[in-house]
């Protein structure tokens, strides 16, 4: 572990008489412990303390005595090993749900927080998962441990149901002679699944809208789909959702009457307007001071 949480108020309420020296020891003691996420023997002790004078050596046979217990040469002590089973079990929960999580993205569904639990029980009902024993008993200790007494661990250790994993994938986009480029799906990384954008496509996009080029457009859709991971669509809704990115890049940069009008809607000149006027008079005037046509 490369974390704890220390319990000030806990600490001294049993520790607060200690003396400098056997503050340090506690500390030293309890720090190697939590690291190694073992207990130490008498000699162990020693060396995780660093004691090597006589009144250090003492120290630490002290707090070894005091806050520890001797069982089978080795000393414990409940607290730590309570807390060193909590976070054990609570690494091996997140791990499941980072595994649904990711089965859930790949499957292109929602994630399904029973899924998740039946992948936590099934580490619980496996005997040779690592820490197996130490986050069991971290259950025990966790709120959890009311939840999952309601059910038994099912005798499995494949937590994934048959009717997830026989569905049946998304289609693959097959190779078009006419693809001119292809855009990945949100089943890309898992897949390598892309959806095709056809000379077709283009030409009936284009003449949709016919200010715009359409092709330089798509490029943008494109490289924001491979920026955005977690946004990208899936194969079926990729044709929809590249219409609407045309159709809103369109709206913006070639329909916008608020930016192409002459008067406000109360009918008088807009600012832009009544400068575009300006300038034309002050220009007109100019050239006929010198003779010139205006342009």
């Amino acid at each position: 572990m490369n974390y704890y949480n220390r319990h000030l108020g806990d600490y001294y309420k049993k520790a607060a008489r200690l003396s400098m020296l056997e503050h340090g020891a506690y500390t030293l003691l309890i720090d190697s412990c939590y690291d190694r996420e073992r207990f130490p023997t008498e000699s162990d002790a020693m060396e995780w303390a660093w004691a090597s004078t006589e009144s250090e050596i003492e120290a630490v046979k002290f707090i070894l005595k005091r806050f520890f217990t001797l069982e089978d040469g080795v000393y414990y002590n409940s607290r730590i090993q309570d807390e060193i089973d909590l976070v054990n079990y609570k690494s091996i929960k997140n791990k499941s749900t980072a595994e649904e999580r990711e089965q859930a993205r790949a499957d292109n569904r929602p994630f399904d927080t029973k899924l998740s639990e039946n992948r936590l029980r099934g580490y619980l009902n496996d005997p040779s998962t690592d820490k197996h024993e130490s986050f069991t008993r971290g259950l025990r200790l966790h709120k959890d441990a009311t939840r999952f007494a309601t059910y038994p661990i099912p005798n499995t250790q494949d937590p994934i149901p048959n009717s997830i994993k026989t569905t049946s994938p998304e289609p693959q986009a097959t190779p078009d002679a006419n693809t001119v480029m292809v855009i990945p799906t949100i089943s890309f990384e898992t897949k390598g699944e892309v959806f095709n954008i056809t000379e077709p496509m283009i030409a009936e996009w284009q003449e949709t809208y016919p200010l715009m080029a359409v092709e330089q457009e798509l490029k943008r859709a494109v490289q924001w789909a491979r920026d955005n991971r977690g946004k990208r669509k899936t194969l079926k809704g990729m044709r929809r959702y590249l219409g609407s990115w045309l159709s809103r890049k369109h709206d913006q940069g070639y329909s916008n009457e608020k930016n192409i009008r002459q008067t406000n809607s109360s009918g008088k000149l807009s600012g832009a307007e009544r400068t575009r006027r300006a300038r034309d008079e002050l220009r007109r005037k100019e050239s006929e001071g010198s003779g010139i046509n205006p342009v």
